[in-house]
């Protein structure tokens, strides 16, 4: 047991938010929802109890299945056991609402059965009643049904289901071997999960537990529930203050002014301080960092829009609060009391190291999430025409609150699924529609990208290449918010989550602990896709992970940890290998490859948070993280580069040896050295190669950056352009390329040259490379909105 609650606490996810009871018909497929004919008695075999019928065989070959309310003047309440076991006739099942039980295997063996309407009324499903129906995607199962048996479900091919919120026990072996399992709704008030209730249902990957974490935590779990154990843990926190549950209202948790009319941001001192106390280092260098770029500018605040909004819809933040006199969110009037804490959401969406804000699921998941009423903030990517809103390339953030499935017609393709949203660039009491399509009806005849979504609003615009950048729940985007609420705990760890553009059909994904490398437990994960991009999310945050493919191949996959991300990139790869503190390797046969590191600045041993290594390995290689730095090991002897970077400092090395392994390591700040064992006596003190910061444009090696360094450089350049070496070596080429485009040629000496006269006329003392950065930012804010700060001196910035 005490394993067993570790797990939990490493895999637990809490969202503030609501799960709402569901009808059979959200779950019903568009080709299910005819209306039913009229029942007969005529269809099925029954017995006379005497005050009540019981039905005991369905006579009919008909798909629909109805069982009338009466038959001789009595009211049927029970399915006698076996009624239907092995019918494979029938499709869907309509109960009425006077049944009261469902005996023992009634429906087992169903192999045709895909609907089955079960009815407020009923309170008893029996032993292996549904096992081995397996077409039967949904189930939402009455809030009157007290009991359930044995194996009820077990072997079924069931994916969704909403259990009834009077259960208090799930039994042994409920769902065991339903492998196509993907999502459950537990009720709260669960005392008791059985032995193997969950047994090999590996599809398993989100719990929605209406109790609190509290609840979940003392509830009594029986052996063979590993599955359950590692799938993402959602307990509901959202009551009202009468104690009702509340969903995301698109009336009242939503802000009555837009992004636009927001007009600018605004944050002060005390408050930037107090968001980003509890923030690593990394993450408050860019908090900071963010904001400066938002006090010259105003680009838009959509994910702090949608962050409040969600928060407001949870009731972690009361909008009295903001404004005496609002009863809701829309009561809101515009301040800067109002600007600052969107802008502080804002901040903290950005700001975040990207792995540990970013919560990527797939479509069936997020679909699921929609489904229970929690609301998502979904970001996505589009192009928008430069006439248009000056936005060639931008992102957007919206709030996913409901999902509907229907057929609507845009431009000639029509969309069989829509997500409704909360847009804050979409003015209420307009046409313009925000919502999401997608799933384009294939007979509409049109070829288009199944992962590209469908937006009117910015389809109107003129936008196009819109698809899913990522998608969070509550407690991601309030992980250093100002709001948490009473109740409100952090996640412990958050768990890896493998992603990837370029995953094959099959592979395997192989669990180890780190200090033990070669035990590997196998299992065979399967995945979906979210937008144009596949995630994996897995159920241990401590250990290792390795991914095989069948054979070798192209790969571009990425591994996010706590507090380490991995990026790997290889022509002809077999396998990758990631390690929670800071070890990778891969294995190819004569492969180029690219690994790049990030890590938390305290867990780096070199004085850099990004650490890029490229090549091309006969066999493999590995990165393993040491003290001192990092071996790297295998393929030396093919030439290696090196990129080290942290903030605004770069550095580049390039090296070839034998030596089957080195220490990248750093002998001062900003330096990057490459040593070797020369002697074999197990210590690494040769040194190989070294290179600075301080080098770049440095082309002729005399420590100063100036019009020489320009005259060598266009002389190289010119070389290259008349199809001849440059004449320099690869280092001296790293330091020539300023402007980092891959090349060496004019460019990069007319920057130097600038960079020259700027110094020697004393109206610069920057280094060079934050002088290149200067000149690209220069460019990057000629196409920015730019909006001027607006000051209010009766401003203040206490909550």
């Amino acid at each position: 047991m005490k394993r067993t609650k570790h797990i939990i606490a490493l895999t637990m996810t809490i969202l503030l938010t609501a799960v709402p009871v569901l009808t059979p018909a959200a779950f019903a497929p568009s080709y299910i929802t005819a209306a039913a004919r009229e029942p007969t008695a005529d269809d099925f075999d029954y017995i006379n109890c005497g005050d009540h019928i019981e039905i005991t065989r369905y006579k009919s070959t008909k798909y629909v299945m109805q069982i009338p309310e009466e038959i001789d003047g009595l009211p049927v309440t029970k399915i006698a056991p076996g009624a239907f076991r092995k019918d494979g006739s029938i499709s869907l099942a309509y109960l009425p609402a006077c049944i009261e039980e469902i005996g023992d295997e009634a429906f087992a063996g169903c192999s045709g059965l895909q609907l089955l309407d079960l009815r407020p009324g009923l309170k008893k499903i029996g032993r292996k009643a549904f096992a081995g129906c397996n077409k039967m995607d949904f189930v939402i199962m009455p809030d009157t049904v007290t009991e359930l048996g044995e194996y009820a479900f077990a072997d079924s091919k069931v994916k969704h289901m909403v259990l009834s919120s009077s259960l208090r026990s799930i039994p042994r072996g409920a769902f065991a071997g339903c492998q196509m399992l993907e999502a459950i709704t537990i009720p709260a008030g669960t005392e008791r999960i059985g032995q193997d209730a969950f047994q090999r249902c590996d599809a398993l990957h989100s719990v929605c537990c209406k109790g609190s974490v509290n609840d979940w935590a003392v509830m009594s779990v029986g052996s063979g529930n590993d599955a359950l154990q590692n799938a993402r843990i959602i307990c509901n926190y959202n009551t009202s203050q009468d104690g009702e549950q509340a969903g995301f209202d698109p009336e009242k948790d939503v802000w009555a002014f837009t992004n636009r009319e927001m007009e600018y941001c605004v944050m002060s001192d005390e408050t930037l301080a107090a968001l980003t106390a509890d923030m690593d280092e990394k993450e408050r260098s860019n908090a900071y960092d963010y904001w400066s770029t938002h006090q010259k500018t105003y680009s838009g605040a959509c994910a702090g829009f949608a962050s409040t909004a969600m928060l407001a819809a949870a009731g972690v933040l009361d909008p009295a609060v903001l404004d005496p006199e609002a009863s809701c969110l829309h009561d809101v009037r515009v301040t800067n009391k109002v600007r600052e804490l969107i802008t502080a959401y804002l901040i903290t969406d950005n700001a975040a190291n990207v792995f540990l804000q970013t919560e990527v699921v797939d479509d069936s998941e997020m679909f699921w999430y929609l489904e229970q009423g929690i609301p998502m903030e979904i970001g996505y990517m589009l192009t928008v025409p430069k006439d248009s809103l000056d936005l060639p390339v931008a992102g957007h953030a919206v709030v996913g609150y409901a999902v509907e499935d229907g057929r609507w017609e845009f431009d000639g393709t029509v969309y069989t699924k829509r997500i409704l949203t909360y847009d804050s660039n979409v003015k209420e009491g307009t046409d313009r529609d925000g919502n999401i399509y997608l799933y384009p009806d294939p007979d509409s005849g049109v070829q288009i990208n199944e992962d590209m979504l469908y937006i009117p609003y910015w389809i109107q615009q003129g936008g196009r290449d819109i698809c899913f950048q990522n998608i969070k729940s509550l407690d991601t985007i309030n992980l250093h918010g100002l709001y948490r609420g009473t109740d409100y705990t952090e996640p412990e760890q958050i768990a890896p989550v493998l992603r990837s553009t370029s995953f094959p059909d099959t592979y395997i994904v192989k669990r180890f602990t780190p200090d033990d490398p070669e035990q590997k437990s196998d299992t065979d994960y399967q995945t979906s896709k979210t937008g144009s991009t596949t995630a994996l999310t897995l159920p241990d945050a401590e250990s290792g992970y390795t991914i095989t493919l069948d054979e070798a191949q192209a790969l571009e996959c990425s591994m996010a940890y706590d507090h380490w991300w991995y990026s790997v990139e290889g022509s002809q790869l077999d396998s990758a290998a990631f390690s929670p503190e800071g070890s990778i390797s891969v294995t190819g046969q004569d492969t180029d490859y690219m690994i790049t590191l990030f890590a938390e600045d305290t867990r780096q041993p070199l004085p850099f948070d990004t650490l890029t290594i490229s090549g091309k390995a006969s066999e493999g290689c590995s990165i393993r993280l040491t003290e001192d730095g990092f071996f790297l090991s295998g393929a030396c002897a093919e030439g290696i580069r090196v990129a080290a970077m942290d903030g605004e400092t770069e550095v580049l090395l390039s090296f070839c040896t034998d030596a089957e392994q080195v220490l990248l390591t750093s002998a001062a700040e900003q330096s990057l050295s490459v040593l070797t064992d020369a002697d074999g006596d197990g210590t690494f003190e040769t040194l190989l190669a070294e290179h600075d910061a301080d080098s770049l444009g440095d082309v002729n090696g005399d420590r100063t950056v100036n019009a020489s360094d320009a005259a060598q450089l266009l002389i190289a350049a010119a070389s290259i352009g008349a199809g001849h070496a440059s004449g320099l070596s690869e280092m001296q080429e790293l330091d020539a390329d300023v402007n980092s485009d891959g090349s060496v040629n004019a460019s990069d000496a007319a920057i130097i040259l600038q960079y020259a006269a700027a110094i020697g006329a004393g109206g610069y003392d920057g280094d060079l490379r934050l002088y290149v950065q200067n000149i690209l930012q220069v460019q990057a804010n000629d196409n920015m909105i730019k909006i001027e700060p607006v000051t209010d001196t009766n401003y203040s910035s206490s909550y």
